[in-house]
């Protein structure tokens, strides 16, 4: 025996298959969901690439600060 709620999705879900209207709020549905998944993509994109980018500068800055802290103590035991 099968389930009334069962037998009440099935005819729900018969009758939306054969609706244009049901079909075209579908379509927009499904569209509307794509965009925000596009939207999403697009957005962790944009972090891994801005990520990207601000690491390499501080990774540049810290190997000039490497550099300067080096050379200073480098000067400073060349005049002890």
């Amino acid at each position: 025996m099968v389930p009334p709620s069962r037998t009440s999705k099935d005819s729900v879900l018969q009758n939306v298959q054969n609706s244009p209207i049901a079909e075209q709020r579908l379509q927009h549905t499904q569209s509307l969901f794509m965009q925000s998944v596009n939207v999403a993509s697009i957005a962790i994109l944009s972090t891994l690439g801005v990520t990207y980018v601000l690491d390499k500068i501080k990774d540049r800055q810290d190997k000039n600060l490497r550099e300067e802290i080096k050379d200073r103590l480098d000067a400073t035991l060349r005049d002890s």
